[in-house]
């Protein structure tokens, strides 16, 4: 009797385990379908609102951007994209080349430069829904480098004082704000210079000290082209320290100005990508400058 009770017992549970089989099944297939329909839908959103531009000009230059290209819309010198919109607002569709932009960025799948499209969707959701490496480039760009000149009296050009500002504000930046009025506690990092990476070809910096072994936000390494007592071409921040989960990746901030439209171009990318700099920078301005509109072109 006990082995039939027994025997019972198994096969209900061997019923119960074939049920959730099933069902997990049934809700991954959903889950897959939605994850589907999303792309679809989204892909035809880009077939068919890929031809919508939006304009505006940068500095006084006249740019026209289709819209599938955005990460960050236009940020108009009236309108901030965090702002709220409000009645009488004009709409992005009844902006023109007369409008002032102050930022913008863009999102393109490295190395084709596409931006999203019907064939590379999926790809594109995956580099914005996870935290994992992806082919996917940001690049962004402000007109901060015509608002905010250099003085003529300063040998150094905006990049070459950031550089120095950062190196020279390590050893305050990496104390941990509960240990600053411990003296006991307060040795932070500093950078020491290294001279040139043979296999990158930039001079670079690395932090040393304590606190070096974790991610944290002053935690990065710097590499740069050019002089920083005169002209800095190129200024890359690395992420360095462990990483908080294994699937995280460390990024890379490049920034160089792009003196056609006066102003600063800022890339993001994997760390992996760095020994290819020169060839991003280039492919980004090669893309940007496809955005002019020549003048007498502006009133189309």
């Amino acid at each position: 009797m006990n082995a039939f009770f027994s025997l019972i017992k198994y096969f209900i549970k061997l019923l119960i385990i074939i049920i959730s089989c099933i069902l997990i099944s049934i809700l991954i297939k959903i889950d897959v379908s939605r994850i589907l329909d999303k792309n679809s839908s989204l892909a035809q959103d880009v077939k068919q609102n890929s031809i919508l531009i939006r304009k505006g000009n940068i500095n006084g230059v006249p740019i026209a951007i289709p819209k599938n290209y955005f990460y960050f819309p236009f940020a108009y010198h009236d309108k901030s994209i965090w702002e709220p919109t409000k009645p009488g607002d004009k709409k992005p569709e009844e902006r023109t080349f007369e409008d002032g932009v102050s930022s913008f960025a863009i999102y393109v799948h490295w190395p084709d430069m596409q931006p999203v499209n019907a064939e590379n969707t999926k790809s594109y959701w995956d580099s914005r829904s996870s935290d994992r490496e992806h082919s996917w480039l940001l690049i962004g760009l402000d007109e901060s480098l015509a608002t905010n000149p250099r003085p003529p009296q300063t040998p150094e050009n905006g990049l070459a004082r950031n550089l120095k500002g950062i190196i020279k504000r390590l050893p305050e930046n990496s104390v941990a704000p509960k240990y600053k009025k411990d003296d006991s506690n307060s040795a932070g990092a500093y950078y020491v210079l290294q001279g040139t990476d043979q296999v990158i070809g930039l001079q670079w910096a690395e932090p040393v000290g304590s606190g070096i072994e974790k991610f944290e936000i002053w935690n990065k390494l710097l590499y740069w082209q050019g002089n920083m007592d005169g002209i800095v071409t190129d200024l890359i921040r690395c992420y360095n320290g462990r990483l908080p989960n294994p699937v995280f990746y460390h990024k890379c901030i490049h920034r160089f100005e792009f003196p056609e439209w006066s102003s600063y171009v800022s890339l993001e990318y994997p760390r992996s990508w760095l020994p290819q700099w020169r060839e991003l920078k280039e492919k980004a301005r090669d893309l940007l400058l496809t955005f002019a509109v020549t003048p007498e072109n502006t009133s189309k």
